[in-house]
């Protein structure tokens, strides 16, 4: 499913207005969908509607809706908010019945025509009146949204307190990313796109989707049945320290259990024990450490040494800690120009270590993934972790390109954006994922696909997708809570397998 933002919707019609589709006809085409739509939800039995109607092109798709479903035998009733004055031939509708208040008797549906995509500020006035009044006088009457659930910010999800929470959302054209996030995902229900006549090729340029098997199952890597364990890539774990032994171990299986050749744990010396006895078909170096355990900075010319060692993927960060040596180590090991492999993935005190450094995007090689979470986010972006949250879909984009790396920028609702612009959004939203390590599993689940060959952005789009499907095929064991994050690892290569028979069949269709 490809996703458009708001300007980019605005592109869209625009280039179909230049290839001779009218607005009106787009209009004429949104307004008949939505009202198949609202007859689908009655299995083609007519009721009574209350139509919202706004003052823009939201409120003219409205207007059709009702006209439609006037003319299939429905009873209508109109609640308009007051905006610029509408011509009675062009929405016949208001010939028959006029504008007033939302009544109290029951209506069978609510449909929601007031803002669509417009939605950019807290609601107020007569907006908020109408929306108020809905939820007084028609509490629990399924409501249809036309685009957008009216308050919701179609681009970062943001979400207005009035809000109608739709059954659901009849997208035009294209859905809207903002559809996918929080806290708006809730309030959409279902999500179902139209077509409105807009020309295929315009709608092929849209470069962000939600992913799901179509867009992932193609990236997987191939798995010859004449291969060995050199075929499927070596990795480098630089990680771990005497707080977080556990976070090597996580990151590194799960990068085997996605098909991974060879992995090498490289920690600090008292470390490698633990994992040695828990992890055996890993190989190890064990590093020089601070007094307190940490890597030491003079653990450097090792870690130079292995990377002659041609190995395809380095990840380095998780459960590292942020001593001044450790920090030293990795802003060394990767921002003054040393050779590093082909993919590198930065996670968790790798990231931390290079927000240190004001101007680290300049210094970093590019095309690497950064997988930070908002509060890494933010330390990246110099910006309070509350502003990450509220806007990540566009800061993911725009920092992609402006430090040329990929971001998976992680929370609920992973987003996954390419300097190139491309970005996915992952619907695989849980709580069972809310506890420690599951973003070690996560980073080597990136990490073990990008060791494979996959180029960074699909190693982290396909990654993402698998860890979903992993945690989501664990929700009818374990519910919404009381997962451990090493609860994944036996599940990845079901993921593994289901993803690639999902493709199958979804490229038979």
């Amino acid at each position: 499913m490809r996703l458009a933002t708001t300007a980019e919707m605005h592109a869209l019609e625009q280039g179909a207005v230049d290839r001779g589709v009218g607005l009106e006809e787009l209009m004429d085409r949104a307004g008949a969908a939505v009202a198949r739509a609202v007859q689908r939800l009655r299995a083609g039995r007519a009721g009574r509607a209350l139509v919202l109607v706004g003052p823009g092109n939201n409120g003219g798709d409205g207007l059709v809706c009702a006209e439609q479903l006037r003319q299939a035998g429905w009873e209508l009733a109109l609640a308009a908010v007051p905006g610029r004055p509408r011509d009675t031939a062009r929405f016949p509708i208001l010939q028959h019945i006029q504008p007033g208040e939302v009544p109290y008797e029951r209506v069978d549906v609510v449909v929601d025509a007031l803002l669509g995509t417009g939605a950019s500020r807290p609601l107020e006035g007569p907006l908020a009146a109408v929306l108020n009044d809905v939820h007084r006088r028609q509490p629990s009457t399924p409501v249809v949204a036309v685009d957008v659930p009216t308050g919701v910010n179609a681009d970062s999800g943001a979400a207005d307190p009035r809000t109608l929470a739709a059954r659901l959302t009849v997208s035009l054209g294209l859905a809207k990313p903002g559809l996918f996030q929080f806290p708006a995902q809730p309030l959409a229900g279902e999500v179902r796109v139209v077509d409105i006549g807009l020309p295929a090729e315009l709608l092929m340029l849209a470069r962000t989707w939600l992913s799901d098997a179509q867009l992932a199952g193609p990236m997987l890597p191939a798995r010859p049945r004449d291969a060995h364990k050199g075929t499927f890539g070596k990795l480098l774990v630089v990680a771990g320290s005497p707080s977080y032994s556990g976070a090597p171990y996580l990151a590194s299986l799960a990068a085997m259990r996605v098909g991974a050749g060879l992995v090498r744990l490289a920690v600090p010396a008292s470390v490698q024990p633990l994992l040695a006895s828990k992890f055996t078909e890993a190989t190890f170096t064990s590093l020089p450490e601070t007094g307190s355990g940490g890597l030491a900075r003079a653990a450097l010319p090792a870690l130079e040494e292995l990377l002659d060692q041609a190995f395809d993927c380095l990840l380095i960060g998780p459960g590292l800690g942020q001593e001044v040596e450790t920090v030293a180590l990795v802003q060394e090991l990767l921002l003054s120009g040393k050779r590093l492999p082909a993919a590198v993935v930065v996670d968790a005190d790798g990231l931390n270590s290079l927000a240190r450094v004001p101007d680290w995007f300049q210094r970093l090689p590019p095309g690497c993934v950064l997988t930070p979470h908002p509060a890494e986010f933010g330390r990246l972006a110099g910006l309070p972790a509350e502003e990450v949250v509220a806007g990540r879909f566009a800061l993911a984009r725009d920092r992609s390109a402006a430090w040329g790396q990929v971001l998976l920028a992680k929370g609920a609702n992973c987003i996954v954006a390419a300097p190139d612009g491309r970005t996915a959004i992952d619907p695989g939203a849980t709580p069972l994922v809310a506890t420690a390590g599951t973003g070690d599993v996560l980073a080597g689940t990136v990490a073990g696909l990008a060791t494979q060959g996959l180029p960074a952005w699909e190693a982290a789009v396909a990654g993402t997708r698998l860890c979903s499907m992993a945690s989501g095929a664990l929700a009818p064991h374990f519910g919404d809570a009381g997962m451990l994050a090493s609860d994944l690892h036996a599940q990845l290569p079901l993921a593994l397998k289901a993803l690639k028979a999902q493709a199958i069949d979804q490229a038979r269709l």
